[in-house]
């Protein structure tokens, strides 16, 4: 069935893309390059201090998943070649899922979820969520 295919191939691109987003610095890295707009791999570093080869590897998997881009700066007369990062339209829309989580959690805090259950004995239970039981004389 094409719809059942299509359906699914977009299922894994949603399950690979809240991977990716919710892996360890890549909401940094994304959120930096979205306010900076292009840096370089060293600018990147500044602003996490986290071992190289970390921040390269999440930069190349990044990149592989379409979320940024990569271009390679000769320096120096081919003596010295840079990589500058840039966030892709993708890119810049993913970055909106993490104001659209930031959202629903402020409403999460917000609400409270409360049902009174009146008449159990002499009592009133008022629950709240699993962690938060009140018992009203």
């Amino acid at each position: 069935n094409k719809y059942t295919k299509n359906h699914n191939f977009k299922k894994k691109v949603y399950v690979m893309l809240l991977k990716i987003l919710g892996k360890k610095h890549v909401r940094e890295i994304l959120l930096l390059l979205n306010t900076h707009g292009e840096l370089y791999f060293s600018q990147i570093h500044e602003y996490m201090p986290t071992h190289t080869s970390v921040l390269g590897r999440t930069l190349s998997e990044l990149v592989k998943s379409g979320l940024i881009t990569k271009r390679k700066e000769i320096v120096d007369n081919l003596s010295f070649v840079r990589s500058c990062y840039t966030l892709t339209d993708f890119g810049k829309k993913a970055v909106k899922l993490y104001g659209y989580a930031e959202q629903l959690e402020k409403e999460l805090e917000e609400k409270t979820y409360s049902t009174t259950i009146n008449n159990v004995g002499d009592n009133n239970i008022i629950i709240g969520n699993s962690n938060n039981v009140h018992i009203k004389k």
